[in-house]
């Protein structure tokens, strides 16, 4: 992974912050992985019932939040992740997944494995191009062997609501912030030698009401806009299911 990704949470307060004030109670990112959540899982319990004896990797797992909801539901499940910080945290909350540490996944025990399924949530928007297609790859050989799966998200989509306010933070603040188009996520992931199955959006209203007396309205308009309909196409997080492509 490149070193401004890798550094982001390397230290007690970064992992501290992303724990309550990323994913605060009552925050955005919490809201909508309430609404992820249910999706997630029955993604993967679809694969279990497929495979019975299927394992899981998550990369990129951080502090644990998608092992705790589905390492009961896998055989087995493994988490990667380059932060130690990181790792304590998800070492404390997961009591049957094995945790990770390391700075290139081929040289870690990891790769000794294949897998059934792999999650990889709010990696891509944040890593660099070639960090996405370095981990991409790592990922098809090791879910190739098993014609496995892989959940990806891009939790900044290019073509959501949210993009006028970005537009309108770059020009006036001078702040930016990185966004990916649907066509540019498919084309990355075709590239890496993965099929998109289907494709889910979450919250289609810009994040900024959710800090406005307008709240629970946009809680309940994202409620009933998220799912895999058109107006995915608005949404702020894409959610994409995958198979590895298998050549004929």
């Amino acid at each position: 992974m490149a070193d401004h990704y890798s550094a982001q949470f390397l230290t007690r307060d970064s992992v501290s912050d992303y724990e309550t004030v990323e994913y605060a109670s009552k925050s955005y990112s919490t809201y909508i992985w309430q609404l992820q959540r249910p999706v997630l899982q029955g993604i993967v319990e679809r694969v279990r019932i497929e495979r019975p004896m299927a394992r899981l990797l998550d990369f990129a797992c951080g502090t644990g939040r998608i092992l705790t909801l589905l390492e009961h539901v896998v055989h087995q499940s493994d988490g990667f992740d380059v932060s130690p910080e990181m790792a304590l945290v998800a070492r404390a909350k997961c009591s049957r997944s094995r945790i990770i540490v390391g700075r290139g996944l081929r040289a870690t025990e990891l790769w000794a494995a294949d897998y059934d399924i792999a999650v990889s949530m709010r990696f891509l928007l944040n890593a660099d191009h070639e960090s996405r297609v370095a981990a991409l790859l790592d990922l098809r050989d090791r879910l190739a062997e098993r014609n496995g799966y892989l959940v990806v998200n891009v939790h900044g989509h290019a073509r959501s609501a949210r993009h006028a306010a970005l537009v309108y933070r770059r020009i006036r603040r001078g702040e930016r912030h990185q966004e990916l188009r649907d066509k540019e996520t498919r084309q990355l992931l075709a590239k890496c030698g993965f099929n998109v199955l289907e494709v889910v959006g979450f919250g289609v209203v810009p994040p900024t009401l959710y800090r406005t007396p307008l709240r629970r309205l946009a809680e309940r308009v994202d409620k009933a806009c998220s799912g895999p309909g058109f107006l995915r196409y608005i949404a702020v997080d894409l959610l994409y299911v995958c198979q590895v492509h298998v050549s004929n």
